[in-house]
């Protein structure tokens, strides 16, 4: 099984679970993906939208985090033409951000499963299957 996690899943693997709803499952998915047992993929806007946070809310240790998220070696894609394309036209479809919009594209373009916590993303794409909140993992096998 293919996993698309976007900034949002990305953030909880490393910040205060007691401050992150849903810590549990990400981290969940970051072991799956260590145990072998998932494959992750990860547009490359990843690096950006988790840094900005990271040096935001926690500047004395951003670099280290980052560090850290990066030596998990998850397959990063850039971004071609078809996935450009895709995204725009899921921007126009659920005005949604092209962020989003990526990480989405990406899971449909490499028949994956995208993974969030954004809730107000998920309202905007209830007809899309592949989109699915954290909260609704459990386990590599059941979602």
């Amino acid at each position: 099984m293919r996993i698309v996690p976007d900034a949002s899943i990305i953030l909880k693997w490393v910040l205060p679970r007691e401050n992150e709803p849903y810590s549990r499952q990400a981290r969940a998915i970051s072991q799956a993906f260590y145990d072998n047992e998932i494959d992750l993929i990860v547009p490359s806007l990843w690096v950006y939208e988790v840094a900005n946070v990271l040096t935001i809310k926690y500047p004395e240790v951003a670099r280290i985090l980052l560090a850290h998220l990066a030596n998990l070696n998850i397959p990063i894609v850039h971004p071609c033409s078809k996935h450009i394309e895709l995204a725009t036209r899921l921007v126009a479809r659920h005005a949604v951000t092209f962020y989003d919009a990526s990480y989405h594209a990406l899971a449909i373009t490499t028949n994956a499963l995208f993974i969030t916590a954004d809730e107000k993303f998920l309202r905007k794409v209830t007809d899309d299957k592949i989109c699915r909140h954290i909260r609704d993992w459990n386990g590599y096998s059941e979602v």
